[in-house]
């Protein structure tokens, strides 16, 4: 069951132009946000409609608001990273967001690990041999997937020296980081399966992502490795990191506890592939829901992401793998024909991400219900 189904099953996607300065090392919120948020006012108000009845609308709230404003007096507002700016957000929303509230949806990715309604994602490396570099490439299935299509944007993330730093695809509001890229390295994160809320008193992976951004000593694709291997998020997940040599590019991923277990692209074709599952030599591999090992009659299309994870893998590599073998280039069209195939292209998907390290460009194309002829 989802909260949010896609209507139609042709894969009708738009590419996103509009892009959002977002001052990332202002001294304080509004500097950092305020550009942005004037120019995004309508969307920040959509998204906080859709996030706060995702999280809070029906049964939920008698569970979820309570618990929002405990860990909100108890946790956030004394130790949480970013709460100026998630109160600040709060402050903005014309009463759609409380300062708990805002806060609790910040760290939806953590809080969905309790959740019915996980989301999915299938995330790809490869080597472009015409174009010399590595590229990335993205989907985001989520519930709430028309929304989050309708409301994404290119984020160009501003150093302090007023130039470009890095460029992310996310949402008005949301502080955290799921897709960006900077000085010559790409980092995707994907919904990692879990035994229920397996939280710790870490921060959300979003945040982690968002610190890395910040980490001016970053260098490059190794540095971004390391830096990443020393973390500990507050919740399982896969993160890819992309750079821009032939074959680099991995997959960290955390379980419950521990650090890391690395998974490294093929040296050659630069290959790697995640989805939502751990690889059978990982130690997590435990975790991993039950898998769909054939389509059911109506296909693949509406499946439960968690349970179709080996399939949308397993598609992606095999279409990859021809690819790269039939010498055609991995470009933008080409990348995005792989993932029109079900259960790849699903009822969460909302958009899909093209990561070019090398050049620090990103594009985005998004699901439109409401752009469809």
């Amino acid at each position: 069951m989802t909260l949010y189904r896609t209507r139609h099953r042709d894969p009708l996607f738009h590419e996103v132009t509009t892009r959002c300065r977002v001052h990332l090392f202002a001294r304080d919120p509004a500097q950092r946000w305020g550009e942005a948020l004037a120019q995004e006012q309508d969307s920040f108000r959509d998204v906080c409609r859709v996030m706060h009845r995702l999280a809070f609308g029906g049964g939920r709230g008698a569970l979820t608001l309570p618990l929002a404003s405990l860990a909100y007096r108890l946790v956030y507002r004394h130790w949480g990273q970013y709460t100026a700016d998630s109160d600040w957000l709060a402050a903005q929303s014309g009463g759609l967001r409380s300062p708990a509230q805002c806060a609790f949806l910040q760290r939806q990715y953590s809080w969905a690990h309790a959740s019915p309604y996980t989301g999915g994602c299938s995330t790809v490396t490869v080597w472009d041999e015409t174009a010399g570099e590595m590229v990335c490439f993205r989907s985001l299935d989520w519930p709430a997937a028309e929304a989050i299509g309708r409301t994404t944007r290119i984020f160009e993330l501003i150093g302090p020296d007023g130039a470009v730093h890095g460029r992310s695809a996310g949402m008005m509001g949301m502080l955290g980081i799921l897709t960006a890229v900077r000085d010559g390295v790409s980092v995707v994160l994907n919904y990692a399966p879990s035994p229920g809320l397996a939280g710790r008193f870490r921060p959300d992976p979003t945040l982690m992502l968002r610190r890395f951004l910040e980490d001016l000593s970053v260098q490059g694709y190794a540095d971004a490795v390391e830096w990443l291997r020393r973390e500990r998020p507050g919740a399982p997940c896969f993160v890819t990191v992309c750079g821009t040599a032939r074959g680099d590019a991995c997959v960290l991923a955390w379980d419950v506890a521990g650090p890391p277990e690395i998974r490294r692209a093929d040296e050659r074709t630069g290959i790697l592939v995640q989805t939502n599952h751990y690889h059978d030599d990982n130690a997590a591999v435990r975790r991993n829901k039950r898998q769909l090992h054939e389509a059911p009659a109506d296909g693949w299309f509406h499946t439960r992401l968690q349970r179709n994870s080996r399939q949308r893998a397993r598609t992606l590599h095999a279409a990859l793998d021809a690819l790269v073998h039939s010498g055609r280039t991995p470009d933008s069209a080409a990348l995005c024909e792989l993932y029109r195939q079900p259960p790849v292209w699903n009822h969460e998907t909302a958009h899909w991400v093209e990561l070019r390290p090398r050049h620090n460009q990103l594009r985005v194309w998004v699901h439109r219900e409401d752009l469809a002829a």
